[in-house]
């Protein structure tokens, strides 16, 4: 028993119908998922949330932004570096010991202070010296020098890193 050619074509194409409509009903599903849900009637409803969302976001983004600048603008002006270094200012006569110290105390941008003191038997002497850009108007003595030496030193390690 053969089958004519049309009688084919009919089955092929009614096969073929049938693929199609099935095709097109999980389609159909597929997409009344996708608008459906989270209480949301449409998918414009859903886009129009998450926009929302995201401008509040941005806001919150800029805001975060313009606090960091300003702590970090305030953090550069705050005691970064301290450094202290004891030792004896008479060491010939035999006075002193290492109770004498120098301490140097920094900002990132090399403003701060050194406070000296000078112990002696009779007496203890303070100084302090202004700095500004790791530099004083005033003489620094050898040890204040070495200390503050010592943290311009250590700065430049670190912006090194």
């Amino acid at each position: 028993m053969q089958m004519s050619l049309p009688v084919i074509l009919a089955f092929a194409s009614l096969v073929i119908n049938v693929l199609l409509l099935l095709w097109i009903y999980s389609q159909e599903r597929r997409l009344r998922k996708l608008l459906s849900g989270k209480g949301a009637e449409t998918l414009e409803d859903t886009l129009g949330a998450i926009l929302k969302h995201l401008l509040r976001s941005d806001d919150a983004h800029a805001k975060h932004e313009a606090r960091i600048a300003d702590l970090q603008a305030r953090v550069k002006k705050s005691v970064r570096f301290v450094k202290t270094k004891r030792f004896n200012p008479f060491v010939s006569s035999g006075d002193g010991g290492n109770q004498s110290f120098a301490t140097v105390f920094l900002d990132e941008e090399g403003d701060g202070v050194v406070l000296s003191s000078l112990y002696s038997r009779d007496r203890v002497s303070v100084y302090a010296k202004p700095l500004l850009s790791h530099a004083s108007e005033f003489k620094l003595s050898k040890e204040e020098q070495d200390v503050l030496n010592d943290i311009r030193d250590h700065q430049k390690t670190d912006k090194n890193k």
